[in-house]
Order: structure tokens, then sequence, then C-alpha cells
């Protein structure tokens, strides 16, 4: 699985105030290190695709009272089974209602589905 170059940016009352280090991280541990995907994994709901691939433009994810930051990138169909398949095996692909490609009303849905339950 590919590697991706992270760096680790310290917030102060949310405020980023500069990198802390910078550290390769395989693809799964980025995911794993942010808030969103500790979510959508407590929630077993993954975005699709193109929604998955917003996220990843987005370049960036908090990690508690850091922020995690990379080039911004995509993954096809075949990386982005695998990665679901290693971060959440229980997690069911749900556009939550939202449109594809929109990460941030599928992730207040899944967030909100989380509250719910």
């Amino acid at each position: 699985m590919r590697k991706i170059t992270v760096e680790v940016v310290q917030r102060v009352d949310g405020t980023p105030v500069g990198p802390v280090e910078t550290r390769e991280l395989p693809f799964v541990e980025l995911l794993r290190a942010g808030d969103s995907f500790r979510i959508c994994s407590r929630a077993h709901r993954w975005p699709p695709l193109a929604t998955f691939n917003a996220f990843l433009q987005c370049g960036v994810d908090d990690a508690g009272d850091h922020s995690l930051e990379w080039q911004r990138f995509e993954v096809g169909g075949e990386e982005y089974a695998a990665t679901r398949a290693v971060v959440d095996p229980l997690g069911q692909v749900d556009a939550l209602g939202t449109h594809d490609g929109d990460w941030h009303n599928w992730f207040s849905a899944a967030v909100a589905m989380l509250r719910a339950n």
C-alpha cells in the first residue's frame, strides 16, 4: 500500500502554529491517525469513492490537538476497496443521502447518524 508524507501541525485555539514533524505513513495509518475515519469506522459507514477522493483532495484532517496535512491525491477503486477492508472490514459504502463528491455534507451526515445511534 502507498505511503503518504504527512506534516503534523500543532494548533492553538484552532489556529495552526506550525509543523511539529514530518512523517511518512502507510495510507491506512493516515486514515487511522485522523479524526474523520475514526468516526467513520465507529459508524461503520464509508463514503462512495468520489466522496472519499474529495476528502483526500482536502489535504488535511484533524487529529486531536493537531492537524495532519498531505499533498492532495486520489485513489482508484481497487485501492479504495483494499483500504476499506483493512481500516473497517464491517464498513458499508453509503451515500447517506448526499451528492457524490460532497465530503463535507457526507461527513456531517455520518456524525449525525452516529449520534442518533
